[in-house]
């Protein structure tokens, strides 16, 4: 389970825990499991990311300017895991 967790994030796609669990069959707390398992495995990096708004002149009424949320990026180690 843990390679389909780290093939999932390493999909490239932008993905909620929500969508993985869902695609996984997996718990809120099981994946919240496995994704610590990979951090201390050193196959993910855990990062603060931010988007911001493209509409022009944005007052933010749309909900989408500078939205913080927690990434997940792929390390050396763990790309090595998903090329073998």
């Amino acid at each position: 389970m843990l390679t389909k967790v780290l093939k999932e994030i390493a999909a490239g796609e932008l993905k909620s825990k929500e969508e993985i669990c869902k695609k996984l069959s997996l718990s809120e707390s099981m994946l919240e499991g496995i994704m610590d398992q990979l951090i201390q495995m050193g196959y993910i990096e855990q990062t603060n990311g931010e988007l911001s708004c493209d509409c022009s002149g944005c007052t933010g009424s749309c909900h989408c300017s500078n939205i913080k949320m927690n990434m997940w990026t792929i390390s050396q180690k763990g790309k090595s895991i998903l090329n073998k």
